[in-house]
């Protein structure tokens, strides 16, 4: 908001976030503080700038091969696509793919699809070959992996004859890496293209959105050129370095807690954040030790267990935070149920300050004493 302010250009601003809602939290919020008119959100997930870097490059014709327009394909789509083609197996059309006895029952399974797909987006999240995962099936004595490559080999067969302009939504950055690779002056224009640079939760990126850090921002070439494998290395590093006086102006501003990682299951790699250093030469690193969601006898509380949970290794994992030095006044709902009546006042009083501690006789009645807790926090306290 200050550098729309200031007059920066908006168009020369960029805002990443690891996924498509929290992007979204950050649009709004900025969309409340700024008056400036924007002709496209600078906000964007980072599969959301990958999908629109690679629309841009179709609509200027630097595709080649791609005759429409890149569409993504959703989750279902895939499931349908994976079903389709082991339906045909069952059927004797298709490969045929020979799968273990133990999985045989587990084929025509929506959950199988599922676990397939998920598979798949990890072998493009790592950029690992079909021919990498029938060596690692060999060398680890794994099976099913044999049969998961082979099958992925005729997905992707049928997917380019249907749809050779969809892109799977967990291979979409590495394209868009290998599309800058193969294009140095995209690449340069790339790099010079924004003033700002905001990095909410880096604790949340992948390997490959590393990579895409990488070429995008990274100040040191060598730290993108290390993940390259392929052709015209020179070109891409003089890709990475061109332009280099003209913007020395561009501002990078990164926020990261490797504490708070939700996104593991989609291979969310908070142990990277031990490279950023390399990445950033000249990286100044500043701690926000205030905490203003725990008054001072729950921070104390807090700092008790959290010393004793195992941290990240090499990452900077400070746990000494502070309690906010003024009590901040929250603004309460209404004491009104949804139908108008007035809710018991006893419970809208304001609890006494401090950590809580309750026997409970089952998990179950723990679940239910945390649900009850958090609804009369919501309804009764706003």
């Amino acid at each position: 908001a200050e550098f729309i302010a200031k007059g920066g250009d908006p168009a020369r601003l960029l805002v990443l976030a690891p996924t498509r809602t929290g992007a979204t939290r950050i649009r709004d919020g900025l969309a409340r503080r700024i008056t400036t008119s924007m002709s496209t959100a600078p906000t964007r997930a980072w599969a959301a700038y990958a999908f629109d870097l690679l629309r841009r490059a179709h609509t200027l014709g630097s595709l080649p091969g791609v005759q429409y327009s890149p569409k993504l394909l959703s989750g279902p789509e895939q499931d349908v696509m994976i079903g389709e083609i082991l339906g045909g197996h069952r059927e004797g059309a298709g490969a045929g793919v020979r799968w273990p006895a133990d999985l045989q029952e587990a084929l025509g399974t929506r959950g199988f699809r599922h676990e397939i797909r998920d598979f798949f987006d990890r072998m493009a999240e790592y950029d690992v070959s079909v021919e990498r995962v029938q060596e690692l099936a060999e060398q680890l004595n794994r099976p099913a992996w044999q049969s998961v490559a082979a099958l992925h080999t005729e997905y992707r067969q049928i997917r380019r004859l249907r749809a050779p302009h969809a892109y799977d939504p967990a291979a979409l950055i590495h394209e868009a890496c290998n599309f800058l690779f193969a294009n140095p002056d995209w690449l340069s224009a790339e790099r010079e293209r924004f003033d700002l640079i905001l990095i909410d939760d880096v604790q949340e990126l992948s390997p490959a959105t590393y990579r895409l850090l990488n070429i995008l921002c990274a100040q040191n070439p060598q730290a993108a050129l290390s993940s390259y494998r392929g052709q015209a290395r020179e070109e891409v590093a003089a890709a990475l370095t061109a332009g280099t006086g003209q913007n020395l102006t561009r501002r990078i501003l990164m926020t990261c807690c490797t504490e708070t990682v939700v996104q593991g299951f989609r291979g969310a790699r908070p142990d990277l954040a031990a490279t950023l250093p390399q990445i950033f030469p000249e990286l100044q690193r500043e701690e926000l030790k205030t905490s203003y969601c725990m008054n001072a006898p729950i921070t104390l509380a807090w700092q008790n267990i959290a010393r004793r949970l195992p941290v990240i290794a090499n990452v900077p994992t400070p746990r000494e935070p502070q309690a906010a030095p003024s009590k901040y006044e929250e603004s309460a709902l209404l004491r009104l149920s949804d139908d108008g009546d007035l809710l018991d006042p006893r419970h809208s009083d304001e609890l006494p300050e401090g950590v809580f501690g309750y026997l409970l006789g089952s998990p179950q009645d723990e679940a239910n004493q945390v649900a009850q807790l958090l609804l009369e926090d919501y309804l009764y306290r706003g």
